[in-house]
């Protein structure tokens, strides 16, 4: 269909109508090449009515028509002189292409003919200024702190969403902006009832720290206020269209949107929005779905696994899984909340599961994942370390990840840069949202979880792991590994160290065709940014000889932004490797602080490790986003 506005013509794709489907053509209007122009202006001081069979209103149904066009409770489009120019294509394809008959085979003259009413078409071109575009913040009223129009700066801004710009919350902890749409054209409509104002947005954040938040006011007599809804804070550091609509009183009058952001971290207030629409119509708005954040999975064992989620409202999570695409079995929570965790059991060994959530207001899909297998098996895992402030990097890589479609997911730790509730959703989790539905993740706590979370308890919730979250190990196949948490002390004597010599000792460490250990602190470094730190001492003195002596193959750290490989000072000794390039800041060769001889390669890159393991061969590769390679080795 295409629309001359203002001398502007605008294609969009719409049903095809026949010429002869639409009569009554009135004093004012005249076919054009492919349709009727209609020319308004002072000499037209009355509308003109176009009968229209009801059928075809969504052909009419254009952002640059809807907001000068009222469809009544009838089947007859009036156009009001509201309009300066328009130009409705009759029997168009896209592009505005015109058959050269003036109607297709099988139109009825009839078709849609009925006195079912017609509902006001969904009005969208109440905002001014809704991409920024002006560089500025007219047409919007700041209320609270400061706001601003910005450009991508590396750095400093993101890239907008469309366009050249994109609202900016400033730097003052608290933001606000809002801009008021008057609907007393409406009032006829609105008065009858059954109306609703949709708002929408691109929303987002800069690394998962500050929140963003959009709120929709309906307004009656004297600017009373009738009812309003909110929603955010949206924790993503990517760009997300969010939606919040809001039925609409009879008295309604006019609309506030009000675009806020509150700075949770840093100078700025890295609150950011762009492509804004209101609309209003007779459509109800679709469900909401409640699923905050999620699902991901952890703690795997052969026969059981771990599914956790958030939901935005406390609810009582339940699960319906099974081994069939369909899922039968259900597991369910005894009391709500909005973290939920459902440990399945009974699970069949190197067997897929099918499973989705349910709830209140849940409208999950259908996932699945593999269950660990019970004997020796090839099997794949990916690694990384030092994610923390760098969403959108780490969301590149963990697209990778899932290319390879890995078993596991396995962390060195730093997985946020502080241990917020945002920051899990931000740069953990929400990051992780190609993966973490299908490939358990298991992590070794790194020393960012413990900033603003001294206890790390934000850290125990956001992951599925065994008792003992900080010292543990699990067997996938005959591949076994060891989680540490080098944030403890290691000394003789402690409960790391103590829990690392029971590990050792354990069957199914004497078993394993592969040995791999996990934790955030390396033994050796020598590029370190801001300072000259060479690695931890602790872990040369005590766990390095524990391991040479016990024979485990492979040690991944992270804490050095960065990709390092150690061979094996010996045959059949123990490989380490330095994974900290998961999308935090890079060290670089300018950091340089002293020489490991130990240490044979280093690369300053984004990156993470995929380890396959078939029998006594192991591959190792460090993988850039775009699935190329760094390095590669096997052990």
């Amino acid at each position: 269909m295409t629309m001359q506005i203002d001398a502007r013509t605008i294609t969009t794709e719409k049903p095809r109508v026949s010429r002869s489907q639409v009569s009554n053509l009135p004093s004012g209007f005249t076919w054009g090449p492919v349709g009727v122009a209609l020319a308004v202006d002072s000499d037209i001081s009355e509308q003109q009515s176009v009968t229209v069979p009801g059928n075809l209103r969504p052909a009419l149904e254009t952002d640059a028509t809807l907001a000068a066009m009222t469809l009544h409770r009838a089947r007859k489009a009036t156009l009001s002189p509201l309009l300066a120019v328009l130009l409705i294509c009759f029997g168009c394809r896209a592009g505005g292409e015109s058959d050269d008959d003036d109607s297709a085979p099988g139109d009825d003259d009839t078709a849609g003919d009925d006195d079912s009413a017609a509902s006001p078409a969904p009005l969208c071109d109440f905002l001014d200024n809704r991409g920024a575009e002006t560089g500025d913040t007219s047409g919007w009223i700041i209320t609270d702190g400061d706001f601003a129009a910005v450009g991508f700066q590396e750095g400093s801004y993101p890239e907008p969403a469309a366009g050249d710009y994109q609202f900016f919350a400033a730097q003052e902890p608290y933001s606000r902006m809002v801009q008021t749409s008057d609907l007393s054209d409406l009032a006829e409509h609105v008065i009858g009832g059954g109306m609703y104002a949709h708002f929408r947005a691109q929303v987002r954040n800069w690394d998962g720290s500050d929140a963003p938040a959009v709120e929709l006011q309906a307004l009656g007599p004297d600017g009373v206020l009738l009812d309003s809804t909110q929603a955010g804070p949206f924790l993503s550091a990517y760009w997300q269209e969010q939606r919040v609509s809001l039925a609409l009183p009879a008295e309604t009058q006019s609309l506030i949107v009000a675009l806020s952001g509150t700075r949770n971290n840093g100078s700025d207030n890295d609150s950011y929005f762009d492509e804004l629409e209101l609309c209003v119509s007779d459509v109800a708005p679709p469900k909401v779905d409640d699923l905050r954040l999620g699902p991901w999975l952890g703690h795997p064992e052969p026969s059981a696994m771990s599914v956790l989620w958030e939901t935005h409202t406390p609810t009582i999570g339940r699960l319906v899984y099974g081994p069939d695409a369909e899922p039968t079995l259900v597991a369910q929570e005894t009391s709500a909340s909005q973290h939920h965790e459902l440990r399945l059991t009974g699970l069949s060994p190197d067997s897929t599961v099918y499973y989705r959530l349910e709830g209140a207001g849940l409208l999950s899909k259908t996932w699945s994942f593999r269950t660990p297998p019970a004997a020796a098996a090839a099997m794949s895992f990916v690694a990384w370390a030092d994610n923390q402030n760098g969403p959108e990097t780490f969301h590149s890589l963990a697209a990778q990840m899932a290319v390879l479609q890995p078993d596991l997911a396995v962390s060195a730790g730093d997985i946020v840069q502080n241990g917020y509730e945002e920051n899990y959703q931000g740069q953990f989790l929400g990051p992780l949202r190609d993966l973490a539905p299908s490939v358990p993740i298991l992590v070794a706590v790194g020393n960012h979880e413990y900033y603003g979370d001294l206890d790390a308890n934000l850290f125990d919730l956001h992951v599925a792991q065994p008792a003992d979250e900080h010292c543990f190990s699990v067997v996938w196949g005959d591949t076994w590994f060891l989680f540490l948490d080098s944030e403890l002390s290691v000394g003789p004597g402690s409960p790391q160290y103590q829990c690392i010599e029971a590990a050792l000792d354990e069957p199914a460490f004497a078993a394993a065709g592969l040995r791999v250990a996990l934790f955030h602190r390396p033994p050796r470094v020598e590029y370190w940014a801001g300072s000259c730190w060479t690695g931890e001492s602790a872990v040369r003195d005590y766990i390095e000889p524990m391991f040479e002596v016990a024979g485990v193959d492979l040690v991944i750290n992270g804490h050095n932004h960065l990709y390092a490989y150690s061979p094996p000072a010996l045959p059949g000794g123990v490989t380490w490797i330095t994974t900290g390039g998961g999308g935090g800041g890079i060290d670089s060769a300018d950091d340089y602080c002293t020489t490991w001889e130990e240490i044979e390669f280093t690369s300053f890159e984004h990156h993470f490790v995929h380890v396959q393991v078939d029998g006594t061969s192991v591959s190792v590769d460090a993988i850039r986003a775009d699935g190329s390679v760094i390095h590669s080795f096997e052990i």
